[in-house]
Order: C-alpha cells, then structure tokens, then sequence
C-alpha cells in the first residue's frame, strides 16, 4: 500500500508541480524572443501611423484589395498608362493581374471619352 502511495506521490509531483515550477523559472531564449517581438511590434506601430491601409475587396473572392490596385494604377499617371506597356511580376493565377487589367481597361474609355 505504502508503495502504491509513493508512486502516486511522485505523480502527482513530477507531473504537476515540477512543470509548473521549470515553466516559471526563468528562461533567456524565451525572454529574448519576447523582447524581440516586442520591438518588432514598437517599429511597425510607429510606422504603420506613416502607411495607406487597405482593406481586401468583398467585390472579387480573393485576398486582393482593388483599392490598393486603383491607388497604385492612379498614381503612376495616364501618360505612361498610354504607352500600352504593363508588367506585373511574381503571378500566380494571374487574378491581380486581371484586376488591373480591368482598372487599365476603365481608365482608357475615362481617357477615350474625354471624362
């Protein structure tokens, strides 16, 4: 009886409270990871106050944002849109590409009809 109480005993406590015990000591890899990531978060906040977010479109069933499309198509400008030349790299499917290939197709009848 006495032994089947003793092994119960070292159970319990070995897998109870020495785990809880080793999980609360502390840890340099888990504490630098933790600082780490602490900055990494402190850096991109700072820099997210800087940046242009975009939502994903509910319009089209994927992860594109067709406002980030229009802004970026926009911003390059309709002379160089008029020199017919477009090139997107690192295509999967080719849905952005089609994406933009439908803003680029807008902005042309815009050009085309004066608007």
């Amino acid at each position: 009886m006495k032994a089947i109480i003793k092994k119960l005993i070292r159970f319990i406590s070995y897998n109870f409270f020495e785990t809880y015990f080793i999980k609360k000591r502390f840890n340099l890899i888990e504490q630098y990871k933790n600082d780490i990531l602490r900055e990494s978060y402190l850096y991109f906040k700072e820099e997210l106050n800087k940046s242009i977010l975009f939502r994903t479109s509910e319009k089209v069933n994927s992860t594109y944002s067709i406002d980030l499309f229009e802004f970026s198509v926009n911003k390059i400008g309709g002379d160089i849109l008029k020199t017919g030349l477009y090139l997107e790299f690192g295509t999967f499917k080719g849905d952005s590409a089609k994406i933009i290939s439908n803003i680029i197709n807008n902005i042309d009848q815009d050009l085309k009809l004066g608007v």
